[in-house]
């Protein structure tokens, strides 16, 4: 599998969340996958929090793209 391309948007949200790429990526390949309406989300649980990635596939190149990255802390 090749390595999915990030959007300035995302690498952006990763500067200002304190992500690594490879927690991303942990997350990306790892993670639980759902449907999203506008794209695709796959959620990494972890204690306490859990780190969501949106991505899309690329029509012409089949190449997927991160499109957006957050993280949500769990209440407890």
């Amino acid at each position: 599998m090749t390595q999915p391309i990030f959007t300035n948007k995302a690498l952006y949200q990763m500067k200002q969340l304190g992500l690594s790429e490879s927690s991303v990526l942990n997350a990306y390949n790892s993670g639980t996958y759902e449907k999203g309406t506008y794209s695709d989300l796959a959620i990494k649980k972890y204690p306490g929090s859990e780190v969501g990635v949106a991505y899309i596939k690329d029509k012409l190149s089949g190449n997927y793209i991160i499109t957006s990255v957050w993280v949500r802390n769990n209440r407890r």
